[in-house]
């Protein structure tokens, strides 16, 4: 039976409960944070996603990517609570489309029951699900290179891997969209917010949209942009390329078959991603 892992701190069993109190179930607060001298390296694991797709660590690794992991359940009060949280992050470092990459590693659950987690709470990133995708051993996989060199606390977990596969473990929690930069940055990759964008999404109306969404854009020099737009399970629904020279412009896009739901915009400009934007659509 899935169960989170707490630690009571005989010191101060009063000030640990009201710690309990002020989160969502699923687990506590660390009221300690462990050093770790030596930089542990993460194990390597093989998963596949719930869209069917073979993922493999160090493959990712070696080709010069970082890997935020994510350990969790579906029934988790803790990892329901800030999902939106990680993939506001995952959307900020461009969906998987450069080199910091997310991945969900949950535990106990079967495809069915993690898609409709994904769905239920806008998880955008790939995910395995413990029955059917290998997430029940790399997950334990995991847990045993934690307790190496320090104590696994319960899900969600969230761990950062870098390309020499040396790994921080528990990282952000609780975790803000922008807590894994540090981490990424340490791993010596540039973050989205860090690379320089020729072209900015200045406002996206009407919001929620209906038949159709308006993008305005500031091009600052004169560059082929491409739209790409992708429901909340990863889908492409929509894709165009053009040319535009620089000043502002108005896109229109026609959403009428679009169902109602939230959409991830992703803007290129050549082959690097430069904006990654949410958008609602209610039909």
């Amino acid at each position: 039976m899935k169960k989170t892992i707490f630690i009571i701190c005989a010191f101060s069993l009063s000030v640990f409960a009201i710690a309990q109190k002020s989160m969502p179930e699923g687990r506590v607060i660390k009221p300690v944070t462990v050093s770790v001298t030596e930089k542990a390296v993460c194990p390597d694991f093989t998963v596949t996603s719930t869209d069917g797709v073979t993922l493999n660590l160090y493959t990712e690794l070696n080709a010069g990517k970082v890997v935020m992991i994510d350990q969790f359940y579906t029934t988790c009060g803790y990892c329901q609570a800030y999902a939106p949280t990680i993939d506001q992050a995952y959307v900020n470092h461009g969906s998987g489309s450069g080199n910091i990459l997310f991945w969900g590693i949950d535990n106990g659950d079967n495809n069915a029951q993690v898609i409709a987690y994904k769905s239920t709470y806008g998880v955008s990133n790939p995910c395995a699900s413990g029955t059917e995708g290998g997430g029940n051993a790399a997950d334990a996989a995991l847990i045993t290179a934690i307790e190496s060199s320090q104590t696994f606390l319960g899900y969600p977990t969230y761990s950062v891997v870098c390309p020499n596969k040396t790994v921080s473990w528990d990282v952000n929690y609780p975790p803000t969209a922008t807590g894994f930069d540090s981490y990424f940055t340490n791993c010596g990759v540039s973050t989205i917010a860090e690379q320089s964008a020729i072209i900015n999404i200045d406002r996206i109306f009407p919001v929620p949209a209906t038949d159709q969404i308006n993008f305005e854009i500031t091009v600052k020099k004169a560059a082929q942009i491409e739209f790409q737009i992708f429901d909340m399970l990863g889908q492409m629904v929509y894709a165009n390329k053009a040319e535009y020279n620089n000043g502002v412009f108005v896109i229109t896009i026609d959403i009428s078959s679009f169902s109602t739901g939230t959409y991830i915009v992703k803007m290129f400009d050549g082959e690097v991603i430069s904006q990654v934007f949410r958008f609602a659509v209610e039909n």
